[in-house]
């Protein structure tokens, strides 16, 4: 990969299989599946010598996996997975980062070339490994993505300053770069007493092209270097029902580009056993609009390891709504996670329901994504009828 063009293999890191972050739910993933990594690097680069490496290194992970199971919400895994961090991660002087990882895995930082990679990759040294030590690296603070760029979008044109369920209004506008990741789309319920905006709704702008390899899904911008992009809203937004409560919930996509009964999207909140009153910082995933599983993380703040919960009729999640704080300037100052509804697990599921929010206004916006997990934002507002 060394000789190949840089932002083509941190295309690949991008795309890949990704796995849980233990350094929290705002930071990019940092461990990737390696089989999968190896396939879109050869499909990304349009290189036959990366292509045939990837076959190999496919049959080497696993003649030396005994045995690999995955879940349905991991497809493309392939028993191993590899560090690979976004460029901010891999500078840090924190666990995230690359002196961190070579402490943490020093046998095989030390008998593996990767550090060594990761170093020529992000720009702070030639590729010379030496078998046996860690790679020497300096001056990380110095580091260059090669998956960063400052993307730009028009101003967002709207159809109407004003939205109801029988007269949607549609957003577009078009954004500028050559390494685009994901673009999203952004509904927030502006709240003038607290200054602050409401959450409502986060998803992904699907590209026309969607590609798929071993399951894994994601868009072909094209070779353009600009996409215009747009979405129609007629006010809906999203509640949890429990089959007696309903509460507004903000749904957000866990996955790229797979079929509807298999796109998986995740709300956030406090996990509590049925007599228990000690809860457990936790995340509801939920796939065709039903609860599918739940997962606790170690520490309060939603990072560290995670582990499995099985409902059980009588438990409870109660969500976390994000408010966005605002300065007297209307500058994003902080999100911060406030306890919003209640459901209770029971014998009627739990599922997802369209509902349309309340009048008001609205900052709704276009986040787009470079290859390095970089986000460049454009807003407007529309009023709710």
């Amino acid at each position: 990969m060394v000789d190949e063009d840089q932002p083509t293999i941190a295309e690949a890191r991008a795309y890949a299989q990704s796995y849980e972050s233990v350094f929290g739910d705002e930071e990019p993933a940092s461990y990737i599946d390696l089989g999968n990594f190896a396939e879109l690097a050869g499909e990304s680069t349009g290189s036959n010598a990366v292509v045939q490496a990837a076959i190999n290194l496919k049959e080497a992970i696993s003649n030396a996996v005994i045995a690999e199971v995955h879940g349905e919400d991991r497809p493309g895994s392939t028993g191993i997975a590899i560090y690979y961090p976004v460029s901010d991660l891999f500078m840090s002087e924190d666990l995230s980062g690359i002196e961190s990882y070579q402490d943490v895995a020093g046998i095989f930082a030390a008998q593996s070339s990767w550090d060594d990679f990761l170093a020529f990759h992000y720009g702070l040294q030639e590729y010379n490994p030496v078998t046996g030590t860690v790679a020497q690296v300096e001056n990380v603070s110095e580091a260059v993505a090669p998956g960063a760029e400052e993307l730009t979008m028009d101003e967002i044109e709207v159809s109407s300053e004003t939205a109801s369920e029988e007269n949607p209004v549609t957003f577009s506008t078009t954004v500028y770069g050559s390494k685009i990741g994901f673009i999203y789309t952004f509904i927030g319920y502006y709240d003038e007493d607290s200054n602050s905006i409401l959450i409502a709704d986060k998803d992904f702008v699907f590209a026309d092209d969607t590609k798929e390899l071993s399951g894994v899904y994601y868009p072909d911008w094209g070779d353009s270097d600009s996409v215009d992009v747009e979405f129609e809203w007629d006010g809906t937004v999203f509640n949890l029902n429990d089959g007696n409560a309903s509460e507004f919930a903000l749904i957000e996509p866990a996955d790229y580009g797979a079929p509807d009964e298999d796109s998986t999207y995740a709300v956030f909140g406090q996990y509590y056993y049925a007599g228990e009153k000690a809860p457990t910082a936790a995340v509801m995933y939920l796939k065709g609009g039903e609860l599918d599983s739940v997962y606790g993380y170690a520490k309060d703040d939603f990072t560290g390891g995670m582990s499995e919960i099985i409902p059980s009729t009588g438990d409870q999640f109660t969500i976390y709504d994000q408010w966005i704080t605002l300065d007297e300037n209307g500058s994003f100052v902080e999100t911060t996670m406030q306890e919003g509804g209640t459901i209770t697990i029971g014998e009627s599921g739990t599922t997802w329901e369209d509902v349309i929010g309340p009048s008001g206004t609205y900052v709704i916006g276009f986040i787009a994504e470079d290859l390095d997990g970089n986000q460049y934002e454009q807003y407007t507002t529309v009023d709710l009828e």
